[in-house]
């Protein structure tokens, strides 16, 4: 950046319109994504439903977690922090104890864990686990993502797909537009993504896995 090099990144800090005197921002669209899979979950009758996520950690990160927020207050339900979790840890919920940790602070189990990517989604499953829990027979959890090798998941995961081909080919496209595009004003560019509800998340009801929506 100090060579003035053009530069593009993938995701940034929170306050992401001061980032952009650094270069391009590509994110993944996760408000309106995490929005529609928290809806699904109030729409089976869920009331309790917590969040797991460092929003310190990035924008993305965040966006997920003012979905969640919007969902729950367009259904009139109000929030309980005590089944929330969002502060930053070292690992930012990356491990398993950290997971664990998260959980253990709840004074009670909800009833949907709504989680910040894939890799929480997974450790909260073996969590409540340990604890004698099923998915989503006693607890519904979804993630975001789509990580590859998550269909062998049991149960399967409730997650939002991103597309890393896809992804990997927007960056390219913009950093060879800002290449020949130098003195053009920097730009905030959301890629759009896919929610695939699956069995994780469907509490009170069946479906098939793969199911998804649009």
């Amino acid at each position: 950046m100090k060579q003035n090099i053009p530069t593009v990144f993938l995701d940034a800090p929170r306050d992401v319109e001061r980032f952009l005197s650094y270069g391009d921002v590509i994110i993944c669209e996760g408000k309106n994504s995490v929005k529609k899979v928290t809806r699904d979950l109030i729409s089976q009758g869920l009331e309790s439903i917590g969040f797991i996520g460092d929003i310190t950690y990035c924008r993305s990160i965040y966006d997920r977690y003012l979905g969640y927020v919007e969902a729950l207050k367009e259904a009139g339900l109000k929030q309980d922090s005590s089944i929330v979790v969002t502060s930053h840890t070292d690992y930012k919920y990356y491990k398993t104890q950290e997971v664990d940790a998260a959980i253990a602070t709840f004074p009670y189990m909800p009833e949907a864990i709504v989680c910040a990517n894939d890799d929480i989604a997974l450790d909260v499953i073996r969590c409540l686990k340990k604890r004698g829990l099923s998915v989503p027979e006693d607890v519904a959890v979804t993630g975001y993502d789509n990580v590859e090798g998550m269909a062998q998941a049991e149960p399967i995961l409730t997650t939002v797909r991103v597309g890393n081909q896809r992804l990997g080919r927007r960056l390219v496209q913009q950093l060879m537009w800002r290449l020949q595009n130098p003195s053009f004003p920097k730009e905030i560019v959301y890629i759009g993504v896919e929610v695939i509800f699956r069995q994780s998340s469907q509490k009170n009801m069946k479906v098939m896995p793969e199911a998804s929506n649009n």
